[in-house]
């Protein structure tokens, strides 16, 4: 057994065993999100011969072990929401947000993990649903046009009365039927 043949089986061996080890970490975190930061130790190889002595075949065998922090994404999600929300009076658009996380580092008993989020995405002004039921209860319709044009955040309504007979908003708010759009 030459110190390069050693050398080569030892590399092909540590490889093939970090993928598996990534590839299994990642089956057994299921929805877990795993940054790259992840400590892979590889236990020194096991031979039926060493270097410098004579053997049909080399035999070698590697163990390792992985070490890592994962966490929920809906949590991260959560803490954006919230943050946004107490900057001012918005809600968070979740459609086409890019969340990046930034170097990730583990802390040196394993138990905590430290990471930046990077977050570009839009926000918008949040509507209070209620109040505007409230507010419109048997509104005529040039009154609730003009409702919707000073209302802060709106960029635009559109009022249906149906059937047409119908000349202002019932009064029951169960008969009113209120959908916001955000872009």
């Amino acid at each position: 057994v030459t110190e390069e043949d050693f050398a080569k089986a030892q590399e092909e061996l540590n490889n093939k065993l970090r993928e598996k080890i990534l590839r299994s970490l990642k089956e057994q975190a299921g929805e877990l999100k795993i940054l790259d930061s992840t400590a892979i130790k590889i236990d020194p190889p096991a031979t039926n011969a060493k270097v410098g002595e004579a053997a049909q075949t080399l035999k070698m065998t590697l163990a390792g072990t992985a070490i890592t922090l994962a966490f929920r994404e809906t949590d991260v999600m959560e803490l954006i929401s919230n943050y946004v929300s107490k900057k001012g009076d918005l809600e968070l658009l979740k459609n086409d947000l890019a969340v990046n996380y930034l170097a990730p580092q583990n802390s040196t008993d394993g138990q905590s993990m430290t990471f930046d989020v990077r977050v570009i995405g839009q926000a918008a002004v949040k509507i209070d649903q209620e109040k505007i039921l409230k507010d419109i209860q048997g509104m005529k319709e040039d009154a609730i046009r003009n409702y919707f044009k000073n209302m802060k955040g709106v960029e635009s309504a559109r009022v249906i009365l149906s059937p047409f007979w119908v000349k202002s908003i019932p009064k029951d708010p169960a008969k009113i039927k209120l959908v916001v759009e955000k872009e």
